[in-house]
């Protein structure tokens, strides 16, 4: 399945929005692969990479006796990888 940059100037169709997170060590091969799987199940011809980054954390130690929950995907402090992509189909919309 081609992993495309951008959208293509032909006719296409979105079929869904294709996210995926791992470890932040895991390499981009291995996220790529996990997202071309997700694209496969809705049968889509290509799939558009939006977003491909790893976050770190670069938040200052927390003072003891402070409590707060782990941050979650996507929020300040979460360390991981996300890869948000468009699953989509060529042609006219059906």
């Amino acid at each position: 399945m081609p992993l495309l940059s951008a959208l293509p100037l032909t006719a296409y169709q979105e079929l869904a929005i294709v996210e995926v997170t791992a470890d932040y060590d895991s390499s981009e091969a291995e996220v790529v692969k996990l997202a071309r799987g997700k694209a496969c199940e809705t049968g889509a011809d290509a799939l558009v990479l939006l977003e491909n980054r790893k976050q770190g954390t670069d938040l200052p130690p927390m003072q003891i006796g402070e409590h707060a929950p782990d941050p979650g995907v996507g929020e300040v402090g979460h360390k991981g990888r996300f890869l948000n992509s468009v699953a989509i189909v060529y042609g006219e919309s059906r």
